[in-house]
């Protein structure tokens, strides 16, 4: 490879993380170099076109009004994202996790659904029941620490195909799925990227 290749190719890739950044706003959370790389190079291997536009459910029984549409399960890990810096200053003071461990569940709210629909995404499909296995998985292949794959595997709690959660990490993670899957309530979503902003003027912001 030629020098003047390797510098195109070199800006190619720059240029695919930056917008995984971009779309992702909380991966600027993660203070922890090595997670915060390795998690956008989980996100630009294996993101399936679908996680940009699919819903984040096909009714609006466990989920916010605004994950039921178009872009939904993108708004919904957002959301996640949002209910998991609400909860997660508190396990650290109480010594229930490390600040390390803060950013390995940083990683695991914004991959937890990577594969919700598996493979692929057809109008009115219901989420994959694995689809915790799915993405824990992919995290097991990865560089990432095993504790987010296990985070990802017990997401679902008590439903679904994946263990229930056990450590604090996993019970944190699991919680502020659960907190950001209601109708009854609205996480706001921070720094809202164009796409959604465009969509959803009305989708609060969030303050993180």
């Amino acid at each position: 490879m030629t020098n003047n290749s390797s510098q195109i190719l070199h800006r190619r890739v720059q240029e695919k993380r930056d917008e995984v950044d971009r779309a992702l706003p909380p991966l600027r959370l993660i203070d922890d170099g090595d997670i915060y790389w390795t998690t956008i190079e989980v996100i630009q291997s294996n993101v399936p076109d679908y996680f940009w536009h699919a819903p984040a459910a096909s009714s609006y029984k466990h989920h916010n009004p605004f994950c039921c549409g178009e872009r939904g399960l993108w708004i919904h890990t957002l959301m996640v994202a949002t209910a998991y810096e609400r909860l997660v200053d508190s396990y650290l003071e109480q010594g229930a996790i490390s600040s390390y461990e803060r950013d390995l569940g940083r990683a695991a709210v914004l991959l937890h659904d990577l594969c919700k629909y598996g493979d692929a995404y057809e109008d009115g499909d219901r989420a994959a029941k694995d689809h915790d296995l799915q993405a824990a998985a992919l995290v097991y292949d990865s560089d990432l620490d095993d504790w987010v794959a296990d985070a990802i595997a017990s997401h679902m709690g008590p439903w679904y195909e994946g263990p229930e959660p056990e450590t604090s990490l996993e019970e944190l993670v699991h919680l502020a799925d659960m907190a950001a899957s209601t109708k009854n309530g609205t996480f706001g979503v921070y720094r809202k990227p164009m796409e959604i902003s465009k969509l959803y003027p009305n989708l609060p912001e969030a303050e993180l």
